[in-house]
């Protein structure tokens, strides 16, 4: 279901003309420089796409029956939904300290 989900995402993504998407709530900060694994909740804070900015946006996404296996969709429902950063295609600068989670965005 997981799977299926990232490939829905991906081409309603490209259909934006889209390159990258970060959810609220994520945690892009890595445990350390060699580890994959994110880093805990505190210290880290969890992404917070800003209101007032015209890349933040909710985006749905029907997942049919395989709403009941994903923890992003409400009981009952179809679709689900996001909200977050969309970077369009075309020039953006990343910027932050070290271990901020920049390498982990462009991933």
């Amino acid at each position: 279901a997981c799977l299926a989900l990232q490939q829905k995402l991906r081409t309603k993504l490209q259909e934006m003309k889209a390159v990258a998407f970060i959810a609220d709530k994520s945690i892009l900060p890595r445990k350390s420089g060699t580890s994959d694994a994110p880093m805990p909740s505190p210290p880290a804070i969890p992404f917070q796409a800003p209101a007032e900015s015209p890349m933040t946006q909710e985006i749905s996404v029907e997942v049919g029956s395989l709403g009941k296996y994903l923890k992003c969709v409400e009981n009952g429902s179809t679709t689900a939904r996001f909200r977050g950063l969309v970077v369009l295609a075309g020039i953006t600068l990343i910027c932050g300290g070290g271990y901020h989670g920049k390498s982990t965005m462009l991933q």
